[in-house]
């Protein structure tokens, strides 16, 4: 029976798929989330070196 041994080698276990496809875009959000902390951090100091170069609005 050599076609049940090929078969059981090409079996694609879809648990393990979708177990490592869940870790994978677990880690993305993550990384995702900390590449939004970043960039509301630089916006904030971008707006703060904005007003200390220009002033602020009220001022013109």
């Amino acid at each position: 029976m050599p076609y049940l041994r090929v078969m059981e080698d090409a079996a694609t276990d879809y648990k393990l798929l979708y177990e490592r496809t869940l870790a994978a875009h677990k880690k993305s959000l993550e990384l995702i989330s900390e590449k939004d902390q970043q960039i509301q951090t630089l916006n904030f100091e971008l707006d703060k070196y904005k007003r200390y170069i220009f002033g602020k609005k009220n001022e013109i």
